[in-house]
């Protein structure tokens, strides 16, 4: 019997990350819409785009894109430190060409060739 509610318990948190988060990006800037919170960074906000490792302790780190209102925001970074100046997404070359459809400049951590 208790397998049921933890059976049912992870399911929802399965599906909350599967479909209950999301990133927009269009000409206006970058949206990350969750079900409880959402930020938005308009481009113009926005001083550094790049590749870093989204710290997960011990294990090391799996690389992400970085939006940031500040400069030099470093190699590892978590996700407590998404809000208002910092959004996230997990990395893929396909959100790349997105993002350079309206960010001219360098995305740091990027190999271009």
């Amino acid at each position: 019997m208790i397998f049921l509610p933890i059976w049912i318990i992870s399911c929802i948190i399965i599906l909350y990350n599967c479909f209950g988060k999301k990133i927009e990006i269009d000409e206006y800037g970058v949206r990350f819409i969750a079900i409880y919170k959402k930020h938005e960074l308009i481009w113009s906000e926005i001083k550094e785009i790049g590749i870093s490792n989204l710290f997960v302790g011990y294990r090391g780190g799996a690389p992400v894109i970085y939006f940031s209102t500040q400069y030099n925001v470093g190699n590892y970074i978590s996700t407590e430190m998404i809000g208002d100046n910092l959004i996230l997404m997990r990395y893929r070359k396909s959100a790349i060409k997105e993002i350079r459809k309206y960010w001219p400049s360098d995305i740091f951590g990027y190999n271009q060739k």
